[in-house]
């Protein structure tokens, strides 16, 4: 009797499993050891932009805040408020910025790149804080020369030109 529940248990999880898509994997053979992978894919998420002043003059130092709205929710007084992911970076002595993001968002919508100039006439002058969102960023993807659908770069990049304070 054990035998053919088992049986029937083995019969009835093999298909549930073959409807839900888990009847093939994708085998990544250039590997030490083959290995199987079911489902989802393995990306990197990267930010790379450019920072300028008006007179085309690289901008270090500005800092640049990659912001992603998760979501939003009503507060006990009514109020609507957002859950925001950020991460901060600054540029470099050539005005770039290049960093490895730890999100996983594929669309421009609900994204804000925030350029705050924090360290005043330093660095070339003092500068407007700039948010740019939608148009104002680039994402495209990247598939790696070896790979399969499941692996390459997402990234993110941006050019910008401060505006000096007056």
């Amino acid at each position: 009797m054990k035998a053919k529940v088992r049986h029937l248990w083995e019969v009835v999880a093999g298909a549930i499993l073959s409807l839900l898509g888990f009847s093939a994997c994708d085998i990544i053979e250039h590997t030490f050891f083959p290995v199987c992978e079911y489902g989802m894919p393995h990306a990197d998420y990267k930010l790379t932009g450019e920072v300028k002043s008006e007179s085309g003059n690289p901008v270090e130092g500005i800092k640049v805040t990659y912001r992603h709205n998760e979501g939003s929710y009503t507060n006990e007084e009514g109020q609507v408020e957002e859950y925001w992911h950020e991460e901060e970076f600054f540029t470099d002595s050539e005005g770039k910025v290049s960093a490895a993001l730890n999100d996983w968002q594929t669309q421009a919508d609900g994204i804000q790149v925030v350029l705050e100039d924090v360290d005043g006439p330093e660095n070339g002058g003092e500068f407007e804080t700039q948010v740019l969102s939608g148009s104002g960023l680039n994402i495209k993807f990247a598939e790696d020369d070896e790979s399969t659908w499941h692996t390459g770069d997402y990234v993110i990049s941006f050019s910008a030109s401060l505006q000096e304070k007056k």
